[in-house]
């Protein structure tokens, strides 16, 4: 009866421990996918995108330009649903905000 009790407390412990790793997963997967459809709002050819370097809502992105040649990867950062690329704020937000939000994860 104790090694049975025992066993079934181990799965139990194991079952919720991997349920923990593959919900944060799935958060972390939800969020990138949220930044990719934020991102594509303000793009000129959106299907165009090519996405690199993920981390929730933190990479990089190469998008075509209204002559449909690629620019070149540019970082972004997306809080609270805004979108903020490298180098087309006026206030230094940007460096602010990947330093913040996406340095830890590279």
């Amino acid at each position: 009866m104790k090694k049975t009790l025992g066993l079934c407390l181990i799965i139990g412990v194991v079952g919720l421990v991997g349920c923990s790793g593959t919900e944060a997963e799935k958060a972390r997967t939800n969020l990138e996918d949220q930044a990719v459809l934020n991102i594509k709002t303000k793009l000129d050819n959106p299907n165009a995108a090519q996405f690199r370097n993920q981390h929730g809502g933190c990479g990089e992105v190469n998008a075509k330009d209204s002559n449909g040649n690629y620019t070149g990867f540019k970082k972004y950062v997306v809080i609270d649903g805004n979108v903020i690329m490298e180098g087309e704020d006026k206030n230094g937000i940007f460096a602010q905000q990947w330093k913040q939000n996406c340095t830890s994860h590279r």
